[in-house]
C-alpha cells in the first residue's frame, strides 16, 4: 500500500471515528435523560482532579459562560453536581461532582471503557506511545484550526 493509500485510509478511518463518537455521545446522552453539553459538563468534573469553575467548564465544553451556567443548574438539579463557595473567597463559587450520582449515570460507559482497554492492551508500549503521539498532534492541529 503507497504513502498516499495509508493516509487515505487513515482519513477514512479518523472520520468514521469522529461520527461514531458523536453518534456514541448522543445515545449516552439520551441514555442518561441529560443533553450532549450537560453531559460534557460531567464527563469533565468526571476526568477532573477537583472541583471546576463554571468558566473552566465552559472552556472544557467550548461554550459560552452563560451556557455553562445553564447547564451546570440542570447537573445541580438532576442532583448530579453541587456548587460549593471556596473557603478563600466566598464569592467564588466551584461545581463538585456528585460522585455516587454520577456514578450511576457514568457506568453506562463502563462497558466501552472495559473494550478499550482491552484493546489497547493488544499494541505493545512503543506502539501504543505513536498511537498517543499521533492522537496528541491532531488534537493539537485542531485546536490551532478552531482558534
Amino acid at each position: 500500500m503507497s504513502s498516499a493509500d495509508d493516509y487515505r485510509e487513515n482519513d477514512r478511518v479518523f472520520r468514521a471515528m469522529i461520527a461514531a463518537l458523536q453518534h456514541f455521545q448522543r445515545r449516552l446522552a439520551d441514555r442518561t435523560g441529560l443533553n450532549t453539553t450537560d453531559l460534557s459538563l460531567l464527563l469533565a468534573l468526571d476526568a477532573a482532579d477537583g472541583p471546576l469553575t463554571a468558566g473552566a467548564l465552559a472552556q472544557a465544553a467550548d461554550i459560552t459562560s452563560g451556557a455553562a451556567t445553564t447547564a451546570i443548574d440542570r447537573l445541580v438539579k438532576a442532583g448530579l453536581a453541587q456548587r460549593k463557595r471556596t473557603e478563600e473567597d466566598r464569592r467564588a463559587v466551584m461545581v463538585v461532582i456528585r460522585r455516587s450520582e454520577a456514578r450511576k449515570a457514568l457506568a453506562l460507559i463502563e462497558p466501552l471503557l472495559a473494550a478499550r482497554r482491552s484493546l489497547w492492551a493488544e499494541f505493545d508500549a512503543r506502539e501504543r506511545q505513536a498511537i498517543v503521539r499521533f492522537m496528541h498532534r491532531t488534537v493539537e492541529m485542531a485546536e490551532e484550526w478552531a482558534a
